[in-house]
């Protein structure tokens, strides 16, 4: 938890120090003071510890126990939240399968309809071709005949 604490201080007082210096001298100038200050809160530490010994264990079992609370509830928080972003997920993948299925059902129905459709055309086709034929010939009886009657 010192660390932590150590750590955003660090931290901070970059970001601090180089918001207000406006010259290198004073960049340095103030993190001489920071560093002071820091020595000094170690100091007052040390002296908290040998004095108040007792005080000091109390202070740091209470913020383990706050801390571990906390990341315990931390866990138990992102766990819910993974657990109910996996059932909107769970029930966004059914949906789409649902959509899906319903797209193949439709697809099936038109491939039927086209089939019929083809099927159809196909009979509609071979009826032409006997219709053809038969003008065909007819045509040919008629050429037939008109040479026939030239030719007389």
């Amino acid at each position: 938890m010192i660390c932590l604490i150590v750590v955003v201080f660090f931290y901070v007082s970059i970001v601090y120090n180089i918001a207000i210096a406006r010259t290198n001298t004073q960049l340095i100038v103030n993190a001489v003071i920071f560093s002071f200050i820091i020595t000094i809160d170690e100091q007052f530490h040390s002296v908290y510890e040998f004095f108040c010994e007792y005080w000091v264990v109390e202070l740091k079992e209470a913020s383990s126990k706050y801390f571990w609370s906390s990341f315990k509830h931390t866990t138990e928080s992102v766990q819910v939240l993974e657990d109910k972003h996996d059932e909107e997920f769970n029930v966004n993948m059914l949906a789409e399968r649902e959509a899906e299925v319903s797209c193949e059902d439709k697809l099936r129905k038109e491939i039927m309809q086209l089939k019929e459709e083809t099927k159809d055309l196909k009979e509609v086709t071979e009826e032409m071709k006997e219709v053809t034929e038969e003008l065909k010939k007819e045509l040919k009886e008629m050429k037939g005949i008109l040479l026939d009657m030239v030719s007389n």
